[in-house]
């Protein structure tokens, strides 16, 4: 079907782009005869347009620029006029290409792609200045895993470009670098051999470029021996690695060898040249405008468009040294919520499902460590990695230990020669980010119970070590002996790929990576990564156990699939394994069903079978290995935890299986749970406040005055919700402050949102803690900086009884701040219950207590004069007999009181004589109701008489 567009791939819903708007309604304003018309013709009827006006030159220009684009058959014709009719040396047709390349060339349709590369190969041969930005911009079009025709035809085009322009490429020395990092990294992509012939020549490309231009090539820096070492079995580059070993001279006089490349950092240019712009502008976006807990479908996103083949996952690496040397991001983003480094690049590991993508994910997010140095690289570059580490070290564990592993190989292992370089660099990043306070200290790591002892002892020995005394395995290149070399035995562990560059023994010709190429080569080549397989029939376990594990791991049907995990459960809830046996079947388990795991916990599934996690969950139960395994599965589905609560209520279970899960993890059960909170509150916020009553019943020592926890719940309720948890309180089924917490949860939250205040009241009102806890808030609450907490303290307190320890709480309150709040409380309780108000004040303790303490006895009778002046009713019933003895005794014994608190004597004097007068009208009413009752009887005894 014709989208209409003859540029770009539209979609029936897209809007049509402005840049072809823009070229259409320029090649209109051309002759509409153009092809028929001669060269000649043309060019005289075009010049005399483009001499008439800049905006006329430039019409004319991108007219043009769209016939070349768009119809092969008149490109040359079109190039000609361009030359021809150019004012500026083709310096306005370099910048629209330019942007056209960078912006929009990956939705462009095929022919318009390869004409970029047509148009590009002219301007070369013209010599045209500053065509060499085209070639970058088409470069950075060229991404890792992406083997499709769409790709490998720009790929294939721009490398005979190269090719037969080599004397031109020789001549511009940034270009060098550039192609030669492109197509280094390019070439592992290539291996297949339907892709035989292109790698063939992107080899010859390279290689020719590293012998003659290696001077040029050295300002790649460090990532060189990174992309060097991912095609060393290649013949042409071995003999590279030859001449930089033991004939560093022979590539340039100057060179001093391997060390002296290694110590050079990698320029972002490098680094950022390897990603399109699009995905630039997506990590960009990630790392500097989405907030943390939102991070999810984004990525999720991310992933669809450009991790959906197997092939893809190669570009893990170019995005892990992009976001570890080139985002840098500003004082005020580290210091926001939004997403950090680390946790991006801790979701790309998680993506890796092959070793060796595996291996050198690792090693780019490493791979500055070896060779930094404070003076010259950047701390940036090394924080994402010690954080990762560092974040991971409670809720995953094995993340962080494989990761220190890892360095502490590559200190030993990377290259043998140059260990007391590597151990310095390490050091030297260790030291760094514990004075700058990137993490309080790497002792943390050391002293951590979730580490095992013997890799503790790996990090000591890595911070005490000063020497190369210490020499692990090593990869060798070159056999010294026979010059021959070849890649042999990389040491594998737990997904670790580490070759040495250094050491000049012996080379086997067979190694490690033709057994993983052997066995993933199997039926297991999509399902198991193969080391892990290789693992899993070397370890010693029971036979049954292992039968089951392997079943699992060649079966793709997904019902069998399912029954195979519940029968290996089985089985592991009835045998005991070690802790190697166990690490690998969470490698195996993970990787099989790691789609299965996003599934969500299905509440009304009888059967443990229909869904992978409900399986899990029931065994947990039942054993406390597959206990253990939950928090790995957590690395899958993030909702594990959440699940297992869920899955124990729904059961009727006893939350005590949580409590197992928390003390497996290491981890205090508030910490665990408040993470788990948080990530279901972002996924499942229906889940989570059905949840919260019951945790707060059966976790009530660790969440109750939880201000963390009460925040998450305030933080994301509606109204309905905050209805139906009021609702709960009133009934009384849980609680949520508890009276000895209100103080302290009150005072964290006034720095919280306005909205999120007036819940953490509504709920306060539901539970009712005792009144004096309320306010005991009221010296530290100002109405001036907290308004929304002062109004609620106020409302809280007036439903109170005003008794002795309240109203001498309210008294004392300083009267310069809360002058308005102790008499809007004495006015309000004057009218509603003036008698217990008076009962009150007319306590000697009380008054004592005031006496001789803040406020003074005068600020006292001040407020009761207030009170007093509000009603003669209210008055009387407050001036009840015993604030009357206690305020004539205080009279007496200070006269100077009684003259100035007149008002108050005059009220005891007049209430005295009201009484009198009320006892007298009294006497009168009875009186004269006694004689009332007299008539009547009176009255009924005549009528009775004369009936």
């Amino acid at each position: 079907m014709d989208d209409g567009s003859r540029l770009f791939i539209r979609g029936v819903l897209d809007l049509k782009e402005e840049i072809e708007t823009k070229l259409e309604c320029c090649y209109k304003g051309l002759d509409p005869d153009l092809p028929n018309v001669p060269t000649e013709k043309l060019y005289e009827i075009l010049n005399v347009k483009v001499c008439k006006n800049q905006q006329d030159h430039e019409d004319t220009m991108f007219g043009l620029l769209y016939v070349i684009l768009t119809d092969k058959t008149l490109a040359s014709k079109a190039f000609h006029l361009l030359t021809l009719l150019s004012q500026d040396s083709m310096g306005l047709i370099i910048r629209e290409l330019e942007m056209i390349i960078m912006e929009k060339m990956q939705f462009m349709k095929e022919s318009p792609r390869i004409q970029i590369v047509w148009l590009t190969r002219e301007l070369i041969a013209l010599n045209v200045v500053d065509a060499e930005r085209l070639c970058f911009a088409l470069l950075k079009q060229t991404p890792c895993g992406d083997t499709s025709e769409r790709n490998i035809i720009v790929i294939e085009h721009l490398l005979h470009l190269l090719l037969d322009f080599r004397s031109w490429v020789e001549s511009q020395p940034a270009l060098i670098g550039s192609v030669v990092y492109t197509y280094l990294s390019l070439i592992p992509d290539h291996m297949s051999a339907s892709f035989s012939s292109l790698r063939d020549e992107e080899v010859s490309l390279c290689a020719s470029l590293l012998h003659g231009k290696f001077c040029d090539c050295m300002l790649i820096g460090r990532d060189l021996v990174r992309l060097l070492q991912n095609v060393a079995r290649i013949p042409q580059f071995t003999d590279i690695w030859k001449d930089l070993i033991f004939n560093p001279q022979s590539l340039y006089p100057q060179f001093n060898g391997l060390e002296e490349l290694l110590c050079i950092h990698t320029p972002r240019r490098f680094i950022a040249g390897r990603l399109t712009s699009d995905m630039e502008t997506k990590l960009n976006f990630l790392t500097s405008k989405v907030k943390f807990g939102l991070h999810k479908r984004y990525q999720l996103w991310f992933q669809l468009k450009y991790f959906s083949t197997p092939e893809s996952q190669s570009l893990v690496v170019d995005i892990i040294r992009y976001l570890c040397c080139v985002v840098h991001p500003t004082n005020e983003i580290l210091c926001s919520d939004v997403v950090p480094r680390w946790l991006l690049i801790g979701w790309l590991l998680s993506l890796c499902t092959y070793g060796v993508i595996s291996a050198n994910a690792k090693l780019a997010l490493f791979f500055d460590w070896p060779f930094y140095n404070k003076e010259t690289d950047n701390i940036m570059n090394v924080e994402p990695g010690i954080l990762v580490m560092y974040h991971s070290l409670r809720t995953y564990p094995h993340i962080t230990s494989t990761l220190l592993e890892f360095i502490c190989s590559l200190q030993y292992q990377y290259c043998s020669e140059l260990t007391l370089l590597c151990n310095k660099g390490i050091k030297s990043v260790i030291e760094d980010v514990t004075a700058k306070q990137v993490i309080p200290s790497f002792d943390s790591f050391i002293e951590s119970s979730c580490l095992d002892e013997n890799l503790k002892q790996q990090l000591s020995a890595l911070l005490s070590t000063t020497d190369a005394s210490v020499k692990g395995d090593s990869v060798n290149i070159v056999d010294d002996a026979n010059m021959d070399v070849e890649i042999t035995s990389i040491e594998v562990k737990e997904n670790m790929d580490v070759i040495d560059l250094g050491d000049q023994t012996s080379i086997k010709d067979e190694g490690i990576i033709s057994e993983i190429s052997e066995a993933t080569s199997t039926d297991f080549d999509d399902l198991v990564d193969g080391e892990v397989l290789m693992k899993l029939k070397s370890l010693h376990m029971p036979d049954n156990l292992k039968k089951a594990a392997l079943s699992l791991c060649g079966e793709s049907n997904r019902t069998t699939k399912a029954i195979l995990l519940n029968d290996t459960l089985d089985i592991v809830s009835k045998v005991d394994i070690t802790d190697e046996v166990f690490i690998v079947l969470i490698k195996v388990l993970s990787t099989l069903f790691k789609n299965d795991l996003l599934e969500c916990y299905d509440k009304g599934s009888d059967s443990s079978i229909e869904n992978p996690v409900t399986c899990i969950l029931c065994h947990a139960l039942s054993s406390e290995v597959v206990l253990r395994m939950i928090p790995s599965f957590q690395e899958i589905q993030s909702m594990m935890g959440t699940y297992l609560l869920q899955y124990l209520i729904d059961s009727n279970k006893s939350l005590i299986f949580y409590k197992k899960l928390c003390k497996s993890a290491g981890l205090l059960l508030h910490d665990y749970l408040y993470a788990d909170m948080k990530i279901c509150v972002e996924n499942d916020p229906s889940m989570f406040f059905e949840l919260i009553p019951k945790l707060y019943h059966e976790f009530s020592t660790d969440l109750i005055g939880s201000v963390e926890f009460l925040n998450i719940v305030v933080g994301n309720i509606d109204p309905q919700q905050l209805c139906n948890l009021i609702c709960k309180l009133l009934k009384k089924e849980f609680y949520i402050f508890g009276s000895e917490n209100v103080y302290k949860v009150i005072m964290a939250s006034l720095e919280w949102d306005t909205f999120e205040q007036i819940c953490v009241w509504q709920l306060l009102n539901g539970e009712e803690p005792s009144f004096l806890s309320v306010a005991s808030l009221l010296p530290d609450v100002h109405k001036k900086d907290h308004p929304e907490a002062f109004t609620n303290i106020l409302l809280y307190i007036k439903r109170a009884i005003p008794e002795q320890a309240l109203l001498s709480m309210v008294l004392q309150l300083p009267s310069e701040l809360h002058n308005d709040c102790v008499s809007a409380l004495l006015n309000h309780w004057a009218f509603f219950c003036p008698g217990k108000l008076g009962d009150a004040f007319s306590c000697h303790s009380s008054l004592q207590t005031t006496l001789t303490s803040h406020p003074s006895t005068e600020y006292i009778l001040n407020q009761l004069t207030n009170i007093l002046q509000i009603s003669d009713q209210m008055s009387y019933k407050i001036l009840n007999d015993k604030i009357q003895k206690t305020l004539n005794e205080l009279f007496a014994e200070d006269p100077t009181l009684a003259e100035r608190f007149g008002y108050i004597r005059k009220l005891l004097k007049s209430k005295a004589v009201k009484f009198e007068r009320k006892v007298r009208m009294y006497e009168l009413r009875v009186h004269f109701q006694f004689l009332y009752k007299c008539s009547q009887w009176k009255t009924q005894a005549v009528m009775k008489i004369c009936l």
